[in-house]
């Protein structure tokens, strides 16, 4: 939430929201054990509540489930194989949890005033504290898989010279 409440102050539009780690698409057998999904909630009732332009882009989905949990997000961003799952599913006969995302009042969100948003190191210390430092792992583990792909696609096109 630290990064959803500061791209708010400084007028972002957007928030790119994974719901699962990056690394759930490269690797078969890694299962995200602490999905998106509260976030997700809470940032969009933040934004919602106090009239703010910035809106959720829920992202990184793995099922037809996961695209139906999120029901009533602002937006979101579905892969080709899922927009065939989805268009191959009949929304009569749909027996999962629509929405279920939302259902419930995320927990309480400490506002971060727009002061400290713009305190750098404030706003550095309040995110390495968020979720016992769960949060900070998680935007690393995603900076690396992302220089990884950016290494191994280099190397892919020097390759062809």
């Amino acid at each position: 939430m630290p990064q959803s409440i500061l791209a708010s102050h400084v007028g972002c539009t957007y928030i790119g929201l994974y719901i699962n780690d990056l690394r759930v698409h490269f690797d078969a057998t890694y299962i995200d054990e602490n999905k998106g999904f509260p976030v997700a909630n809470a940032a969009q009732r933040f934004y919602e509540t106090r009239g703010q332009r910035t809106q959720v882009l829920a992202a990184s989905l793995t099922s037809i489930e996961e695209v139906m949990m999120l029901s009533g997000v602002a937006h979101i961003t579905v892969s080709p194989p899922l927009l065939y799952e989805l268009s191959e599913t009949s929304a009569e006969t749909w027996e999962g949890d629509t929405g279920a995302a939302f259902k419930t009042a995320p927990a309480e969100v400490q506002d971060v005033d727009a002061a400290s948003a713009r305190d750098e190191a404030a706003w550095r210390l309040t995110f390495s504290k968020d979720k016992d430092g769960k949060s900070e792992a998680k935007l690393k583990d995603a900076v690396q898989l992302f220089s990884e792909k950016q290494d191994a696609l280099e190397a892919l096109v020097a390759s062809y010279f």
